[in-house]
């Protein structure tokens, strides 16, 4: 019965999707980067060629470094041309992409369908997905949710078996994920979180990783399951207990290939923003300024979640907050994260939902400031 369910809540959100964004293939290519990035980019409009693939992986002038972003867009001038629908269509498939991503992954790692269903549906509606999916230029982002998603989806599969395929596809998803936008470095902490939960890795011994041919002995993947089961009750809390440490220093050492790969792009990333001047100096805005704006903005992202109104293209700098206002804020922050440490072990996807928000959001949160915004709703695509 859950899979006839299933079946139809997948159908429910891409018709949900379909209706709610699909308007936008009458839309035309606007001012705000459309043109500079893609109707008026010579690269672009010569398609995929040596040429242009190399200046995909170089350039550092037009944007910060998404080579695979560039590909697509370059692929989507050479079967759509100018026609602006094409391009918009293809953001639409992509968006519905990462909600049916993001449904299985949540569905196979709670079992808890209806849940997982209101979550994504919550997710693919919001408002604050308007500038993702229906802005031609942030192509970027639903391409890199779009691998981001897939990582995760592939990894609730890798968690169960360790095998070591398995493992590879979830590491060639997540370069495919950062190559679109360098927002999803912050993704292998993310999978850190989910061993907490809802894959609850931390709680339980790690089997070792299955080469191919220890696949092949092992014909039943449950084995290692059924031995645990075997465990009597009593012995259960003392193995756990020892064994919490080297739990956690081989799930830290399982990501090291993910970190090896986020580490050069923000470097990287970080040293094209610093040479093209598009970073600004702390003479422009003082790091004071920027702690309370990155203080005001987690705020200000919370409220428009839940009360998305006034929404803007463009949300300026604003260097001179209340007192009132900073400690308001400052307060919310310290009373939630009390809260959901206090309550991590009888709802543990409210610290491991906290602690994305706020990880995912750091890298865009203004301490590094680029651009002239104090925040942007595209960027709570990925938080």
């Amino acid at each position: 019965m859950n899979k006839k369910y299933k079946h139809i809540i997948i159908f429910f959100l891409i018709v949900a999707c379909s209706i709610a964004f699909g308007p936008i293939v009458n839309n035309d290519f606007v001012g705000y980067d459309d043109n500079r990035l893609i109707a008026e980019n010579s690269f672009i409009q010569n398609g995929i060629n040596a040429k242009s693939i190399k200046w995909a992986f170089t350039d550092t002038h037009h944007e910060y470094w998404h080579p695979l972003t560039w590909l697509s867009l370059m692929l989507d001038w050479r079967l759509f041309g100018s026609n602006a629908s094409g391009h918009h269509l293809v953001s639409l498939l992509l968006h519905i992409g990462v909600v049916l991503f993001l449904f299985l992954f949540l569905n196979k790692a709670t079992k808890s369908l209806w849940p997982s269903a209101f979550a994504a549906a919550i997710f693919a509606l919001h408002p604050l997905r308007v500038e993702s999916v229906a802005w031609a230029a942030e192509r970027k982002d639903v391409l890199s949710m779009f691998f981001g998603m897939a990582t995760i989806y592939a990894y609730t599969y890798y968690s169960e078996t360790r095998q070591i395929l398995k493992y590879i596809i979830c590491l060639i998803l997540f370069a495919l994920s950062i190559m679109s936008k360098p927002m999803l470095v912050t993704l292998p902490c993310v999978l850190l979180l989910l061993d907490y939960w809802p894959l609850a890795r931390w709680q339980k011994p790690l089997a070792p990783m299955n080469t191919p041919t220890m696949a092949a002995k092992n014909a039943d993947e449950n084995t290692i399951r059924q031995m645990n089961s075997n465990i009597p009750k009593e012995n259960k809390t003392t193995t756990s207990f020892k064994s919490r440490h080297t739990v956690m220093v081989n799930l830290l050492w399982e990501k090291v290939p993910f970190f090896l790969l986020s580490l050069p792009v923000s470097i990287t990333v970080i040293g094209q923003l610093h040479t093209s001047n598009r970073m600004a100096s702390l003479h422009e805005i003082n790091f004071s300024e920027r702690m309370i704006n990155a203080l005001m903005s987690y705020v200000s992202y919370l409220h428009k979640t839940f009360w998305p109104v006034d929404l803007a293209v463009f949300y300026p700098h604003e260097l001179s907050f209340q007192l009132w206002q900073i400690l308001v804020a400052t307060s919310a922050l310290l009373i939630i994260s009390t809260a959901v440490f206090y309550l991590a072990k009888k709802a543990p996807f409210l610290v491991v939902g906290w602690l994305w928000y706020l990880g995912t959001l750091f890298p865009v949160i203004g301490l590094m400031q680029t651009g002239y915004q104090a925040m942007a709703d595209r960027y709570t695509y990925l938080p």
